[in-house]
């Protein structure tokens, strides 16, 4: 697997920073759940980790320590403090795949709907305590099942012809905002 270039910090800041846009706040489970989600789905579909900050199985489930030491030394949410993420940290499809894991997952309830195998997964891991590259081939191979057995990747509602609408209106206004650093190809 190869070398992320972001943070678990950088992830979770664009999610709350989504949150923000929503008028709503994620608490430390949900915001380590999305981080979580958005790492195996990534591993899965680029075979490259996100972030390089490790994601250690407790029995509470997957924790990034980094994200843990900054909610206990921050105390609650404040969206308010939120700036917008850095154009330079994440490009277009990263940014599509964390917004449509945010919509997908943003609820305490919604984050915690994971699959048998992801489920078993985070068991075998914690038993054993699994990190490194053995940790992420397995969290990628778990991943990759739920996207197989999911008509959508990552897995999301239906959307009317309207929403789709606003979706693009919204990815298209993210582009032009600089949201996102330009993907440069070499040829």
């Amino acid at each position: 697997m190869g070398t992320a270039m972001n943070t678990a910090m950088q992830t979770a800041q664009y999610f709350q920073y989504l949150a923000a846009e929503d008028g709503a706040e994620l608490d430390e489970p949900t915001l380590q759940r999305l981080c979580f989600y958005a790492q195996g789905y990534n591993l899965a579909m680029t075979r490259r980790p996100l972030f390089d900050d490790p994601i250690q199985v407790c029995e509470d489930g997957p924790v990034i320590d980094e994200l843990r030491r900054a909610h206990a030394s921050c105390g609650a949410n404040d969206a308010s403090r939120m700036a917008a993420p850095d154009s330079d940290v994440f490009d277009f499809m990263d940014g599509v795949m964390l917004r449509k894991i945010y919509d997908n997952f943003r609820t305490a309830n919604e984050a915690d709907r994971i699959t048998a195998e992801q489920a078993d997964f985070l068991l075998d891991a914690w038993r054993r305590g699994r990190t490194g590259l053995s940790f992420e081939r397995a969290m990628a191979a778990t991943f990759w099942t739920a996207i197989e057995r999911s008509p959508r990747t990552p897995p999301s509602p239906p959307l009317t012809d309207e929403q789709r609408k606003a979706e693009f209106a919204r990815s298209k206004a993210d582009v032009e905002d600089g949201r996102y650093r330009r993907v440069s190809v070499e040829r």
